[in-house]
């Protein structure tokens, strides 16, 4: 969603009379952002900031989500829109498939690779010159 007008309000710059564009940023805390087109963008997170544009926000349509720290804040009809459940509404254990313990039993051992193979012949090279040396 972000990048994506959700609103808008009277901005709050010095003497600004202009229109504020409101964003809300996908980020942890949903937070909203304005954009001006005379002065700029606004992102500040505070709550204050952020109680701010929710209340002077004209919404395109349903409210946002509104940011994590203001949701204590609300109050009548303000209300912000349910938090959708992280667990599917048709889920449950049974449609989980454990892999049987035999199975996992009967995986074939894994032999061990080239490396192991290279760094033996390494270490026979090197002990070969040490040996050749010292005579």
């Amino acid at each position: 969603m972000a990048n994506e007008i959700i609103g808008y309000m009277p901005c709050t710059g010095a003497g600004c009379d202009q229109r504020a564009a409101i964003m809300q940023a996908t980020r942890k805390g949903a937070h909203l952002y304005t954009r001006c087109t005379d002065c700029g963008l606004d992102q500040r997170t505070g709550k204050r900031v952020q109680l701010a544009i929710w209340r002077a926000a004209t919404w395109k349509g349903e409210p946002p989500t509104p940011p994590a720290n203001i949701e204590g804040e609300l109050v009548a009809g303000e209300k912000p829109k349910p938090k959708p459940t992280a667990i599917e509404p048709d889920w449950s254990p049974e449609q989980e498939t454990a892999k049987p313990a035999a199975a996992q039993e009967a995986e074939p051992n894994r032999k061990p690779g080239a490396g192991v193979f290279l760094a033996g012949a390494g270490l026979v090279a090197g002990l070969g010159l040490i040996i050749r040396s010292a005579i």
